[in-house]
């Protein structure tokens, strides 16, 4: 299942079904029905749900159709419902995974922050180690001589102090990274759970507004 917003849209929708639902993006349980799985487009606001859908579908249907919808194929035929109580019921299945969008915005944050100090922590080492590295040879790799140290021994030291310092907040950096990988888990499996449960109740819905004729065979 690919879930999108209209808060942010950092590729095109072809990259995303690429990326996302044709390399292992989370599928309905799907029914195969002529060759063709159960699939479905929740599209509500500007938000929209999707699930087994082709390029070619998303994109025909969503261009040419404004206002709220939910389009599904099952079990061979596909269906579209307008009717806003069905659709608000529909939506309203996956607003439990909507609820953790803040903790998923949140922990975005954080890895971002701490990509950002890991980076910085790397110049700093790398400065600091071409310093000592330059400053300390007697011939290069060629064996050459170069020009003498110039530091003085305590100059040396402090270089020296400030690579252990770096190197002590590196290893913090990367607890941190340990930390918030785990938070990423414990994130995915929830969802992960979440979708299961809505999923399963969305496909009874849909037998459901197929039975009462709320779908409407297209």
């Amino acid at each position: 299942m690919w879930r999108s917003s209209g808060r942010s849209r950092l590729c095109t929708i072809r990259a995303i079904f690429a990326a996302v639902l044709f390399c292992g993006g989370l599928a309905a349980p799907a029914a195969i029905a002529h060759g063709r799985e159960d699939a479905y487009i929740l599209s509500f606001g500007n938000s929209m749900t999707v699930s087994s859908v082709s390029i070619d579908e998303y994109e025909n249907l969503r261009g040419g159709r404004s206002g709220d919808f939910f389009w599904f194929r099952r079990a061979g035929r596909t269906y579209l419902v307008e009717d806003p109580a069905m659709l608000k019921q529909a939506r309203a299945l996956f607003a439990p995974l909507r609820a953790l969008d803040p903790e998923r915005e949140d922990l975005r944050r954080r890895q971002e922050a701490l990509d950002d100090r890991q980076q910085e922590l790397d110049q700093r080492e790398e400065e600091v180690d071409r310093r000592l590295d330059v400053d300390g040879a007697d011939d290069d790799e060629d064996g050459d001589a170069v020009a003498p140290s110039t530091l003085s021994d305590a100059d040396r030291h402090e270089l020296e102090q400030e690579m252990s310092e770096i190197r002590a907040r590196q290893r913090e950096v990367q607890a941190a990274d340990r930390d918030l990988e785990r938070v990423e888990r414990d994130l995915d499996a929830r969802e992960d759970a979440i979708e299961r449960d809505a999923e399963a109740k969305l496909w009874a819905l849909i037998d459901e507004a197929i039975q009462k004729g709320v779908a409407k065979p297209i």
